[in-house]
């Protein structure tokens, strides 16, 4: 098994090349993660960067298209999301935040 240090080793040299997105997804899965996204959001739209189901091929980008299809204004995690967007200095949300927080019907069609 690869050492978790030489996973951020390698997202590190990466770091701005083609070859960051798969050192990020091969140290998220080295977590244990069942999905990995990464979205962009703009205004009132969201373009997804970065998919990646770990337990179902071809879920990850389904799951993606119907978050940008709007589902992202029922994400609850949104509001928390567009407060850090205004303050720059933020970097991360706060731990509080759990899956088992999120609404029924949002975890079941995203998780």
């Amino acid at each position: 098994m690869t050492s978790v240090y030489r996973l951020i080793e390698d997202c590190a040299a990466a770091s701005g090349s083609d070859g960051f997105a798969a050192c990020i997804v091969d140290l998220a899965g080295w977590t244990g993660v069942r999905q990995l996204m990464v979205f962009e959001m703009t205004g009132d739209a969201v373009t997804c960067l970065l998919s990646r189901n770990y337990e179902r091929v071809r879920t990850g980008e389904v799951l993606a298209g119907r978050y940008m299809d709007g589902w992202f204004r029922m994400d609850p995690l949104l509001p928390e999301l567009m407060r850090l967007l205004d303050r720059p200095d933020a970097c991360a949300a706060h731990g509080r935040h759990r899956c088992e927080d999120a609404a029924r019907l949002f975890r079941y069609l995203f998780q």
